[in-house]
């Protein structure tokens, strides 16, 4: 996707570059860059390069930038989200250590060492969340960090096969690198917001704030509040969701808005090509890949327990008495029941048992 979108940000980063060296030079001697421009040109009695080379010249100039703006902020938007640590993201869920002289939560570790154990992998830590909701989950970002999340409502309502099969099937996922991969594509579309942040900035009263929130939380990595990082991603799923209704068709048209109109044209084509790819290329990929990850899961989570039938009746009661836990939507990438949020986080509240 950061191919297509280049077209859009690279013009951006060349002129923000020139722009940048020309008041540079206006106080310190600076490379002129506008040469540049036509470095390809021939020059008389110079062999003249072969329009191959040139064109493939052209296209990584046209490719490079954007595709590196693209992964930086794919990358910033990762390290932000991964950057509170475990103990700030439990805490930000409500969660807490299972009691041990509880029958119930003392079963479920013991279930969870068990699952580990049949797994090869380091059995994840627990934790439990009190409400009303039904669900479970596995949060970190490796499988040495991971940590399950169990509602105390599934422990009530479920009994000791189900929950095996449930917590088998959260074992199996993150045994199988899906903790990462579900961290991917959810930092894909923060990307998404971040850079249609960016691009909104000059006139859109939703976006400065976003940006400066990321750029205020990103300063302060390692610090930020759980409750902020929701705040957060909360508007940078607006920004990627293009409904962040920053246009004011009422208000009327300013010289300022003039110089503002490059900016205008790229969001909206950046907007376009983001939309595009996620419905028709991008999104059915994705969602084909992570419904055969849930499969494997299923596939693994039976070989663990060796009880196909208390797999498919624990995911199912989830799939019908569960729902999305509040405050799970960028914390938990791997929630047996998901986010009811769409394209966004790049999940549905669905799970591999319906």
């Amino acid at each position: 996707m950061g191919v297509p979108m280049s077209a859009v940000i690279s013009p951006l980063v060349y002129a923000a570059i020139i722009i940048v060296n020309d008041v540079v030079s206006l106080v310190l001697p600076s490379f002129d860059l506008v040469p540049l421009l036509a470095y390809f040109d021939r020059q008389p009695g110079a062999a003249p390069l072969p329009d191959a080379v040139v064109a493939a010249i052209a296209i990584v100039a046209l490719v490079l930038p954007g595709s590196l703006a693209m992964l930086l902020a794919w990358i910033g938007a990762r390290a932000l989200f991964v950057g509170p640590g475990e103990e700030r993201l439990l805490r930000g869920l409500g969660a807490r250590p299972p009691r041990l002289e509880d029958l119930e939560e003392r079963q479920l570790q013991n279930l969870v060492e068990e699952m580990g154990i049949a797994a090869g992998v380091r059995p994840p830590r627990v934790a439990i969340l009190d409400g009303r909701v039904a669900n479970a989950g596995a949060v970190g970002a490796s499988p040495d960090d991971a940590t399950l999340v169990v509602s105390r409502r599934l422990l009530d309502e479920l009994d000791r096969d189900e929950s095996q099969g449930v917590v088998a099937q959260l074992v199996a996922s993150v045994g199988n690198g899906d903790l990462r991969a579900a961290l991917a594509i959810i930092s894909m579309h923060r990307a998404f917001g971040l850079v249609r942040a960016v691009l909104g900035a000059p006139f859109g009263p939703n976006a400065r704030p976003t940006l400066l929130r990321f750029v205020h939380l990103g300063l302060r990595r390692g610090k930020a509040d759980p409750g902020e990082l929701e705040e957060l991603d909360a508007m940078l799923a607006t920004m990627a969701d293009g409904a962040d209704g920053d246009i004011d068709p009422s208000r009327k048209t300013t010289l300022l808005d003039v110089l503002r109109l490059p900016f205008l044209m790229a969001q909206t084509a950046f907007w376009m090509c983001r939309l595009a790819f996620v419905s028709f290329v991008v999104g059915p990929l994705l969602a084909l890949a992570w419904r055969s990850r849930r499969y494997l899961a299923d596939a693994t989570a039976v070989q663990l327990t060796r009880n196909a039938d208390g797999v498919a009746r624990g995911l199912r009661a989830l799939a019908v008495r569960g729902g999305g836990i509040p405050g799970g939507n960028w914390a938990a990438p791997l929630f047996v029941i998901g986010p009811a949020r769409g394209p966004a986080s790049g999940f549905k509240a669905t799970t591999s048992a319906s």
